[in-house]
């Protein structure tokens, strides 16, 4: 789970979402939920704090055209929780739980 991917998925979904209120293309939008849900499923916490409010702004904005960035950010999300059930038996779990250091 590294920083420097997160960061990256997460500076091109903020980058996506500018893009979609710039331009109104629906697939901007779907690149901003595409780019979260690798964020969310590289490092969980960072991807929280970091576009949940460019996420709310959005909402608040047009609640409507923003929900289409859901498109991209299901499948995401749907795979990493589930490798994280075939590996750890939970779909919230991450690998620190075996970590001895941790």
């Amino acid at each position: 789970m590294s920083h420097m991917a997160a960061l990256c998925a997460s500076t091109w979904c903020l980058a996506e979402l500018i893009a979609a209120f710039q331009s109104r293309q629906k697939k901007h939008l779907i690149l901003a939920g595409l780019f979260a849900g690798f964020a969310l499923t590289t490092r969980p916490f960072t991807a929280l704090f970091l576009l949940t409010p460019a996420f709310l702004w959005s909402l608040i904005q047009e609640r409507q055209r923003s929900l289409i960035s859901l498109i991209g950010f299901i499948p995401i999300a749907l795979i990493g929780a589930i490798y994280n059930w075939t590996l750890f038996g939970n779909v919230i779990a991450a690998g620190y739980i075996y970590d001895p250091t941790y």
